[in-house]
C-alpha cells in the first residue's frame, strides 16, 4: 500500500496545484480523497488539516458531495486533539449528512468514523455527553454497518479497516482448551 499511497498522493498534489486555490465545489472530494490517502499513511497532522480544509469549502459552496466524509474525518481529528465539543459539532453535522447524500462510500466512511470515535471514547472515557449521545452503538456495531453499508464498492480502505478491527476482536475472545474444559466439569462428568 505505501507506494501506492505514496504515488496518489502526488497526483492529489497536483490536482490541488491546477485548482490554483480556487473553491471549486468538488475540490472538496479531492481534499477528502488526498485526506484518506494520507490518513492511511499515517501522516496525521497532514490529513487533519485536509479534512478541515474539505469542511470549509463545503460549508462555503454548499456541496453536498464528499461532506459527509469530511465531517466525519474531522470529527475524528478533533477528538484525537481533545476537543470533544468540535468533535461533536463535526459528528453532528456528519450525522445530517449522510442521510441527505446517501452514498455507500461516504456511509461506509461514516461508520468507520462513528467505530473509531466510538473506540477512542472507550480507550480513555470520555466526559462528553454530547459524543456518548451520537454514539449508543458500540464499536463493533458500527463496523458491522460500515462493511455492510458498502458490499457492492470494492477496495475500500475504510472498510478493509473495520474488517481488522473485527478480526481482532475476534481473536481478543477467551479460548477454551479441552484440558480446561473437563478440569472445570470434571465432577459434572463423573455424575
Amino acid at each position: 500500500y505505501q507506494g501506492k499511497f505514496a504515488k496518489a498522493c502526488s497526483f492529489f498534489k497536483k490536482a490541488l496545484a491546477l485548482l490554483d486555490g480556487r473553491e471549486w465545489a468538488f475540490a472538496v472530494w479531492i481534499y477528502v480523497h488526498y485526506g484518506r490517502t494520507v490518513y492511511a499513511l499515517e501522516d496525521h497532522l497532514t490529513a487533519g488539516a485536509l479534512f478541515d480544509e474539505a469542511c470549509r469549502i463545503a460549508e462555503k459552496t454548499g456541496v453536498l458531495a464528499g461532506r459527509t466524509a469530511a465531517e466525519t474525518y474531522a470529527a475524528i481529528y478533533a477528538l484525537r486533539a481533545a476537543d470533544e465539543a468540535a468533535a461533536a459539532r463535526h459528528l453532528k453535522n456528519a450525522i445530517v449528512y449522510v442521510e441527505k447524500c446517501a452514498s455507500p462510500l461516504e456511509t461506509s466512511i461514516f461508520y468507520f468514523g462513528c467505530m473509531t470515535i466510538r473506540l477512542l471514547l472507550d480507550k480513555s472515557p470520555s466526559e462528553s455527553e454530547a459524543l456518548q449521545k451520537l454514539l449508543p452503538e458500540n464499536a463493533k456495531e458500527y463496523a458491522h454497518l460500515g462493511i455492510k453499508s458498502a458490499k457492492n464498492i470494492p477496495d475500500i480502505y475504510e472498510v478493509e479497516e473495520m474488517q481488522a478491527v473485527l478480526r481482532s476482536n475476534f481473536s481478543q475472545k477467551d479460548r477454551y482448551y479441552a484440558s480446561e474444559l473437563y478440569s472445570k466439569n470434571k465432577w459434572f462428568m463423573t455424575e
